[in-house]
């Protein structure tokens, strides 16, 4: 394996994240958000297959430790992706929620964790920027996550 910034500097990040795995969402967040609740708002709020993509990316990106949503953030859209990952998205694939599956397991395996981030790339290159940050913002207006503008926009 070589030494790339994204193995040296988000090690920590991926294993911390993937090893808390079901214990980060048991920790207080901003906005207390259940599972009945995200399902109660997908219910009103369907998502598209193209949206659906965008959430698995993010879940990757979140994953890879280059997401740069706050923690409470991170575990909503954690929250999100479970109820949507047996959904069928527009381009990524039953594939991609293997890779998902296996990373929040195996937190300390180096290749699995390039191939989330060459995955996320892929995902990313895929899904045009207009059609993520479409996403994001419709998230964000529909209540989901908070509408603030301290977030970069390659979250």
């Amino acid at each position: 394996m070589h030494n790339s910034p994204h193995s040296t500097n988000h090690r920590d990040e991926f294993s911390r994240y993937s090893a808390e795995g079901k214990s980060a969402l048991k920790q207080p967040c901003e906005k207390q958000l259940s599972s009945e609740q995200l399902a109660a708002w997908l219910e009103t709020h369907p998502l598209s297959p193209t949206q659906i993509d965008c959430a698995v990316a993010v879940m990757l990106k979140i994953l890879d430790g280059k997401c740069k949503m706050r923690p409470a953030e991170k575990v909503v859209m954690t929250l999100l992706y479970d109820q949507i990952k047996t959904k069928p998205g527009q381009l990524l694939t039953g594939e991609h929620h293997s890779l998902i599956a296996a990373a929040r397991n195996r937190s300390e395996d180096d290749a699995l964790r390039m191939l989330v981030y060459e995955k996320r790339l892929l995902a990313e290159t895929a899904i045009s920027r207009p059609v993520m940050k479409q996403f994001k913002a419709f998230i964000r207006e529909t209540g989901l996550l908070e509408d603030t503008k301290a977030d970069d926009e390659n979250n």
